[in-house]
């Protein structure tokens, strides 16, 4: 016996000045990367961007193998 469920979806629309442009590419799928002005950065790297530091690190602190994504990381002394 099956039994039915719903899942309510929350979403919010954000108006854009131009159509970015959305590639998928198969090839790095599996890869674990940070995306910045279209290089990879992998687990650890440091950008900074206009005076902002930013570290790419895990997604989620409870996974060793998920995505990755920018952190932005606290100056000293502040």
């Amino acid at each position: 016996m099956l039994g039915g469920f719903s899942v309510s979806v929350a979403s919010k629309e954000i108006t854009v000045k131009h159509t970015p442009e959305i590639t998928i590419q198969p090839r790095n799928v599996g890869n674990r990367v940070c995306l910045y002005e279209g290089k990879h950065y992998s687990l650890g790297a440091i950008v900074v961007v206009e005076n902002v530091v930013l570290e790419c690190g895990p997604e989620n602190s409870f996974e060793t193998n998920g995505r990755l994504k920018w952190h932005k990381v606290a100056k000293e002394g502040k």
